[in-house]
Protein backbone atom coordinates (compact mmCIF):
# COMPACT_ATOMS: atom_id res chain seq x y z
CA UNK A 1 0.00 0.00 0.00
CA UNK A 2 1.23 3.40 -0.77
CA UNK A 3 2.77 5.23 1.84
CA UNK A 4 1.45 8.57 0.93
CA UNK A 5 -2.15 6.87 1.63
CA UNK A 6 -1.09 6.13 5.41
CA UNK A 7 0.02 9.59 5.55
CA UNK A 8 -2.65 11.23 4.73
CA UNK A 9 -4.71 9.38 6.80
CA UNK A 10 -2.68 10.32 9.95
CA UNK A 11 -2.26 14.00 9.52
CA UNK A 12 -5.84 14.23 9.15
CA UNK A 13 -6.20 15.10 5.52
CA UNK A 14 -9.51 14.79 3.69
CA UNK A 15 -9.49 11.84 1.87
CA UNK A 16 -12.13 8.98 0.96
CA UNK A 17 -11.26 5.36 0.70
CA UNK A 18 -13.09 2.82 -1.12
CA UNK A 19 -14.41 -0.69 -2.29
CA UNK A 20 -17.58 -1.86 -4.54
CA UNK A 21 -19.16 -4.75 -3.72
CA UNK A 22 -17.41 -8.22 -5.12
CA UNK A 23 -14.01 -6.32 -6.33
CA UNK A 24 -10.96 -6.50 -4.71
CA UNK A 25 -9.21 -3.08 -5.87
CA UNK A 26 -9.65 -0.35 -3.75
CA UNK A 27 -9.86 3.12 -4.96
CA UNK A 28 -8.08 6.67 -2.60
CA UNK A 29 -9.35 10.11 -3.52
CA UNK A 30 -6.35 11.69 -2.11
CA UNK A 31 -7.95 15.89 -1.22
CA UNK A 32 -5.83 17.29 -2.93
CA UNK A 33 -7.97 19.64 -4.37
CA UNK A 34 -10.44 21.62 -1.40
CA UNK A 35 -13.51 19.68 -0.51
CA UNK A 36 -16.67 21.22 -2.24
CA UNK A 37 -19.83 22.14 -0.31
CA UNK A 38 -22.84 21.16 -2.64
CA UNK A 39 -25.47 23.46 -2.94
CA UNK A 40 -27.72 22.04 -4.67
CA UNK A 41 -28.48 18.19 -6.55
CA UNK A 42 -29.23 19.16 -9.43
CA UNK A 43 -25.67 20.27 -10.32
CA UNK A 44 -24.10 16.53 -9.77
CA UNK A 45 -23.96 16.05 -13.21
CA UNK A 46 -21.09 18.60 -13.67
CA UNK A 47 -18.81 17.63 -10.57
CA UNK A 48 -16.54 14.70 -10.26
CA UNK A 49 -15.38 13.47 -6.76
CA UNK A 50 -16.80 11.20 -4.16
CA UNK A 51 -19.99 12.29 -2.74
CA UNK A 52 -21.38 12.47 1.10
CA UNK A 53 -24.62 13.40 2.00
CA UNK A 54 -26.74 13.68 5.41
CA UNK A 55 -29.86 11.88 6.17
CA UNK A 56 -31.60 15.86 6.68
CA UNK A 57 -30.12 18.60 4.69
CA UNK A 58 -31.96 20.69 7.38
CA UNK A 59 -29.38 20.37 9.85
CA UNK A 60 -25.34 21.33 10.15
CA UNK A 61 -24.42 18.66 7.94
CA UNK A 62 -24.08 19.54 4.38
CA UNK A 63 -23.37 17.63 1.01
CA UNK A 64 -20.01 17.56 0.28
CA UNK A 65 -17.47 16.59 -2.46
CA UNK A 66 -14.40 15.28 -1.94
CA UNK A 67 -11.97 15.65 -4.52
CA UNK A 68 -8.73 15.22 -5.72
CA UNK A 69 -6.13 12.54 -7.40
CA UNK A 70 -7.55 8.77 -7.49
CA UNK A 71 -5.12 5.88 -5.92
CA UNK A 72 -5.69 2.43 -6.44
CA UNK A 73 -4.43 -0.44 -4.59
CA UNK A 74 -5.22 -3.96 -4.04
CA UNK A 75 -6.50 -5.58 -0.77
CA UNK A 76 -4.05 -7.69 1.32
CA UNK A 77 -4.72 -11.19 1.23
CA UNK A 78 -2.42 -11.99 4.77
CA UNK A 79 -5.54 -10.82 6.77
CA UNK A 80 -3.06 -9.90 9.85
CA UNK A 81 -5.89 -7.23 11.37
CA UNK A 82 -5.80 -5.17 14.39
CA UNK A 83 -8.04 -6.58 17.01
CA UNK A 84 -9.26 -3.85 19.39
CA UNK A 85 -10.51 -4.20 23.18
CA UNK A 86 -14.13 -1.99 23.16
CA UNK A 87 -17.19 -1.12 25.80
CA UNK A 88 -20.33 -0.67 23.64
CA UNK A 89 -22.43 1.59 25.92
CA UNK A 90 -26.38 0.47 26.96
CA UNK A 91 -28.50 3.23 25.26
CA UNK A 92 -31.98 1.00 25.57
CA UNK A 93 -34.36 3.33 28.01
CA UNK A 94 -33.64 5.81 25.39
CA UNK A 95 -34.38 3.66 22.37
CA UNK A 96 -37.55 2.58 24.31
CA UNK A 97 -39.00 6.09 24.75
CA UNK A 98 -38.21 6.66 21.29
CA UNK A 99 -39.74 3.70 20.26
CA UNK A 100 -43.65 4.49 22.42
CA UNK A 101 -43.21 8.38 21.01
CA UNK A 102 -42.84 6.69 17.04
CA UNK A 103 -45.72 4.03 17.60
CA UNK A 104 -48.31 6.25 19.06
CA UNK A 105 -47.49 8.13 16.01
CA UNK A 106 -48.47 5.18 13.71
CA UNK A 107 -51.64 4.25 16.08
CA UNK A 108 -52.75 8.09 15.97
CA UNK A 109 -51.95 8.96 12.09
CA UNK A 110 -51.85 8.04 8.89
CA UNK A 111 -48.11 6.63 8.85
CA UNK A 112 -48.09 3.43 7.62
CA UNK A 113 -44.09 2.86 8.35
CA UNK A 114 -41.19 4.96 10.32
CA UNK A 115 -37.89 4.00 10.94
CA UNK A 116 -36.41 4.35 14.31
CA UNK A 117 -32.60 4.75 14.90
CA UNK A 118 -30.54 4.52 17.72
CA UNK A 119 -26.40 5.60 18.10
CA UNK A 120 -24.81 3.91 21.05
CA UNK A 121 -21.18 4.84 22.10
CA UNK A 122 -18.33 2.36 21.55
CA UNK A 123 -15.83 3.24 23.97
CA UNK A 124 -12.30 2.58 22.09
CA UNK A 125 -8.18 3.51 22.47
CA UNK A 126 -7.44 4.11 18.63
CA UNK A 127 -5.19 6.29 16.36
CA UNK A 128 -5.76 7.74 12.76
CA UNK A 129 -4.26 5.36 10.79
CA UNK A 130 -6.06 2.43 12.84
CA UNK A 131 -8.87 3.41 10.81
CA UNK A 132 -7.09 1.90 7.97
CA UNK A 133 -7.37 -1.29 9.61
CA UNK A 134 -10.96 -1.17 10.53
CA UNK A 135 -11.24 -0.54 6.67
CA UNK A 136 -9.46 -3.35 5.26
CA UNK A 137 -11.02 -5.67 7.85
CA UNK A 138 -14.58 -4.34 6.64
CA UNK A 139 -13.45 -4.88 3.37
CA UNK A 140 -12.40 -8.69 4.14
CA UNK A 141 -15.81 -9.42 6.30
CA UNK A 142 -17.98 -7.87 4.14
CA UNK A 143 -17.15 -8.98 0.25
CA UNK A 144 -20.97 -8.35 -0.75
CA UNK A 145 -21.18 -4.81 0.64
CA UNK A 146 -20.02 -0.90 -0.46
CA UNK A 147 -17.04 -0.57 1.85
CA UNK A 148 -15.92 2.71 2.65
CA UNK A 149 -13.67 5.27 5.03
CA UNK A 150 -13.82 9.09 4.58
CA UNK A 151 -12.83 11.75 6.39
CA UNK A 152 -13.27 15.65 6.36
CA UNK A 153 -13.37 18.89 8.55
CA UNK A 154 -17.08 19.45 8.32
CA UNK A 155 -17.74 16.07 8.32
CA UNK A 156 -15.56 14.13 11.04
CA UNK A 157 -14.22 10.66 10.08
CA UNK A 158 -17.03 7.66 9.24
CA UNK A 159 -16.57 3.71 8.06
CA UNK A 160 -19.39 2.49 6.61
CA UNK A 161 -20.24 -0.80 5.37
CA UNK A 162 -23.72 -1.12 3.30
CA UNK A 163 -25.58 -3.22 1.77
CA UNK A 164 -27.77 -1.02 -0.03
CA UNK A 165 -27.86 0.36 -3.64
CA UNK A 166 -29.04 3.64 -3.44
CA UNK A 167 -28.46 4.61 -7.51
CA UNK A 168 -25.94 3.49 -9.89
CA UNK A 169 -25.40 5.55 -13.21
CA UNK A 170 -23.51 4.76 -16.53
CA UNK A 171 -24.71 7.06 -19.24
CA UNK A 172 -28.65 6.63 -19.51
CA UNK A 173 -28.89 3.43 -17.94
CA UNK A 174 -29.52 3.37 -13.88
CA UNK A 175 -29.31 0.64 -11.15
CA UNK A 176 -31.01 0.47 -7.67
CA UNK A 177 -32.96 -1.45 -5.34
CA UNK A 178 -35.31 -2.10 -2.85
CA UNK A 179 -34.09 -3.91 0.50
CA UNK A 180 -36.02 -4.24 3.47
CA UNK A 181 -36.63 -6.92 6.19
CA UNK A 182 -33.96 -8.57 7.91
CA UNK A 183 -33.27 -12.15 9.75
CA UNK A 184 -30.47 -13.74 10.88
CA UNK A 185 -28.37 -16.33 8.34
CA UNK A 186 -28.71 -18.99 10.78
CA UNK A 187 -33.17 -18.91 10.99
CA UNK A 188 -34.73 -22.14 9.37
CA UNK A 189 -35.75 -21.46 5.70
CA UNK A 190 -34.31 -17.71 5.51
CA UNK A 191 -33.24 -18.31 1.75
CA UNK A 192 -37.23 -19.41 1.28
CA UNK A 193 -39.06 -16.07 0.53
CA UNK A 194 -42.12 -17.93 1.40
CA UNK A 195 -40.94 -18.35 4.82
CA UNK A 196 -40.15 -14.85 6.05
CA UNK A 197 -43.28 -13.35 7.96
CA UNK A 198 -45.68 -10.73 7.38
CA UNK A 199 -44.16 -7.81 8.51
CA UNK A 200 -40.76 -8.55 6.99
CA UNK A 201 -42.43 -8.54 3.55
CA UNK A 202 -45.06 -6.05 4.02
CA UNK A 203 -42.09 -3.79 4.92
CA UNK A 204 -40.31 -4.31 1.54
CA UNK A 205 -43.19 -4.20 -0.35
CA UNK A 206 -43.65 -0.85 1.28
CA UNK A 207 -40.13 -0.22 -0.32
CA UNK A 208 -40.62 -1.65 -3.40
CA UNK A 209 -44.03 -0.33 -5.01
CA UNK A 210 -42.61 3.27 -3.56
CA UNK A 211 -39.00 2.44 -6.03
CA UNK A 212 -40.86 1.65 -8.37
CA UNK A 213 -43.15 4.54 -8.80
CA UNK A 214 -40.56 7.09 -8.98
CA UNK A 215 -39.00 4.93 -11.54
CA UNK A 216 -41.91 5.12 -13.77
CA UNK A 217 -42.14 8.68 -13.42
CA UNK A 218 -38.27 9.08 -14.15
CA UNK A 219 -37.84 6.63 -17.11
CA UNK A 220 -38.70 2.90 -18.21
CA UNK A 221 -38.12 0.11 -16.19
CA UNK A 222 -35.88 -2.15 -18.34
CA UNK A 223 -35.82 -5.36 -15.81
CA UNK A 224 -36.58 -6.03 -12.04
CA UNK A 225 -35.60 -8.95 -10.39
CA UNK A 226 -36.97 -9.86 -7.13
CA UNK A 227 -37.81 -9.96 -4.19
CA UNK A 228 -35.21 -12.44 -3.14
CA UNK A 229 -33.05 -12.82 0.28
CA UNK A 230 -29.97 -11.05 0.24
CA UNK A 231 -27.01 -11.96 2.47
CA UNK A 232 -25.09 -9.08 4.07
CA UNK A 233 -22.66 -10.71 6.78
CA UNK A 234 -24.83 -12.44 9.70
CA UNK A 235 -27.46 -11.16 8.04
CA UNK A 236 -30.33 -11.68 5.71
CA UNK A 237 -32.55 -8.97 3.80
CA UNK A 238 -35.39 -9.32 1.30
CA UNK A 239 -34.20 -6.96 -1.73
CA UNK A 240 -35.63 -6.31 -5.62
CA UNK A 241 -33.03 -5.36 -8.34
CA UNK A 242 -34.45 -2.82 -10.88
CA UNK A 243 -32.61 -1.55 -14.20
CA UNK A 244 -33.96 1.21 -15.74
CA UNK A 245 -33.30 3.79 -18.35
CA UNK A 246 -34.03 7.87 -17.97
CA UNK A 247 -32.67 10.91 -19.52
CA UNK A 248 -33.31 12.72 -15.82
CA UNK A 249 -30.36 14.27 -13.70
CA UNK A 250 -28.84 12.11 -11.64
CA UNK A 251 -29.82 14.83 -8.91
CA UNK A 252 -33.15 14.84 -9.76
CA UNK A 253 -33.57 10.85 -9.42
CA UNK A 254 -31.85 11.05 -6.30
CA UNK A 255 -34.04 14.03 -5.05
CA UNK A 256 -36.58 11.48 -6.11
CA UNK A 257 -35.55 8.53 -4.31
CA UNK A 258 -34.02 10.19 -1.17
CA UNK A 259 -34.79 9.09 1.96
CA UNK A 260 -36.24 5.88 0.72
CA UNK A 261 -38.98 3.78 2.77
CA UNK A 262 -35.62 1.50 3.66
CA UNK A 263 -35.00 4.22 5.81
CA UNK A 264 -37.47 6.98 6.62
CA UNK A 265 -40.82 5.92 6.34
CA UNK A 266 -43.84 6.09 4.23
CA UNK A 267 -45.86 8.07 3.39
CA UNK A 268 -42.38 9.97 2.86
CA UNK A 269 -42.70 13.52 4.22
CA UNK A 270 -45.15 12.63 7.18
CA UNK A 271 -42.43 10.09 8.37
CA UNK A 272 -39.21 12.24 7.79
CA UNK A 273 -40.76 15.09 9.98
CA UNK A 274 -41.76 12.63 12.79
CA UNK A 275 -38.27 11.43 12.73
CA UNK A 276 -36.63 15.22 12.40
CA UNK A 277 -38.68 16.25 15.72
CA UNK A 278 -39.26 12.81 17.75
CA UNK A 279 -36.27 10.70 17.21
CA UNK A 280 -33.61 11.75 20.15
CA UNK A 281 -30.33 11.24 18.11
CA UNK A 282 -28.69 13.10 15.39
CA UNK A 283 -28.96 10.70 12.16
CA UNK A 284 -26.07 13.10 10.99
CA UNK A 285 -24.11 11.24 7.94
CA UNK A 286 -26.60 7.53 8.53
CA UNK A 287 -29.12 6.75 6.47
CA UNK A 288 -28.03 9.45 4.51
CA UNK A 289 -26.19 8.54 0.98
CA UNK A 290 -22.14 8.52 -0.02
CA UNK A 291 -20.01 7.15 -3.57
CA UNK A 292 -18.09 7.84 -6.13
CA UNK A 293 -19.60 10.38 -8.59
CA UNK A 294 -18.78 10.63 -12.36
CA UNK A 295 -15.60 8.89 -11.52
CA UNK A 296 -14.23 7.13 -14.94
CA UNK A 297 -18.09 8.42 -16.62
CA UNK A 298 -20.12 6.01 -13.76
CA UNK A 299 -21.51 6.98 -10.27
CA UNK A 300 -22.19 4.38 -7.48
CA UNK A 301 -24.00 5.82 -4.78
CA UNK A 302 -24.50 4.21 -1.94
CA UNK A 303 -26.91 4.58 1.26
CA UNK A 304 -24.92 5.36 4.69
CA UNK A 305 -25.81 2.13 6.50
CA UNK A 306 -23.51 -0.38 8.67
CA UNK A 307 -21.76 2.81 10.23
CA UNK A 308 -19.31 4.27 12.78
CA UNK A 309 -18.39 7.79 13.18
CA UNK A 310 -15.50 8.22 15.36
CA UNK A 311 -14.44 10.48 17.78
CA UNK A 312 -12.37 11.35 20.78
CA UNK A 313 -12.16 8.36 22.90
CA UNK A 314 -14.58 6.17 20.45
CA UNK A 315 -17.17 5.82 18.11
CA UNK A 316 -20.88 5.88 17.72
CA UNK A 317 -22.35 2.87 15.77
CA UNK A 318 -25.87 3.31 14.01
CA UNK A 319 -28.36 1.26 13.43
CA UNK A 320 -31.88 1.90 12.43
CA UNK A 321 -35.25 -0.51 11.77
CA UNK A 322 -38.92 -0.15 10.34
CA UNK A 323 -41.84 -0.13 12.65
CA UNK A 324 -45.10 -0.86 11.50
CA UNK A 325 -48.46 -0.38 14.03
CA UNK A 326 -47.81 -4.45 14.52
CA UNK A 327 -44.05 -3.94 15.95
CA UNK A 328 -42.83 -5.23 18.91
CA UNK A 329 -40.47 -3.33 20.82
CA UNK A 330 -37.90 -6.09 21.88
CA UNK A 331 -37.74 -7.59 18.81
CA UNK A 332 -36.84 -4.37 16.82
CA UNK A 333 -34.20 -3.55 19.20
CA UNK A 334 -32.82 -7.11 18.78
CA UNK A 335 -32.79 -6.08 14.96
CA UNK A 336 -30.37 -3.27 15.75
CA UNK A 337 -28.21 -5.44 17.95
CA UNK A 338 -27.75 -7.78 15.41
CA UNK A 339 -26.70 -4.75 12.68
CA UNK A 340 -24.54 -3.14 15.46
CA UNK A 341 -23.04 -6.44 15.71
CA UNK A 342 -21.94 -6.17 12.15
CA UNK A 343 -20.37 -2.87 13.04
CA UNK A 344 -18.35 -4.74 16.22
CA UNK A 345 -16.95 -7.57 14.49
CA UNK A 346 -14.83 -5.05 12.61
CA UNK A 347 -13.48 -3.90 15.80
CA UNK A 348 -12.97 -8.01 17.14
Amino acid sequence: MDKDIENIISQGKDFALYRLPLQTTCHFIDGQKPTKEVQSLSRLCDIEGFLISPFSTDGCEKTLLIRGNNLCFELPTNGDYLHIDYHLNNEKSSYTEDFERFSSALRDGDLKKIVLARKPFIQIDYNANETLHFFLKACNLYPRNFVTLWHTSLSGTWLVATPELLLEQEGNTFRTMALAGTRSIHEKDVVDVESWDAKNRHEQQMVADYISGILNDKGTIVESAGPYPSQSGELMHLRTDYTFNSTSPVGDILSSLHPTPAVCGFPKQIAYDKIVSLESIDREYYAGFCGPLNINKRSGLYVTLRCMKFVQGGAYAYAGGGLLKESNASEEWTETCRKIETLLKILE
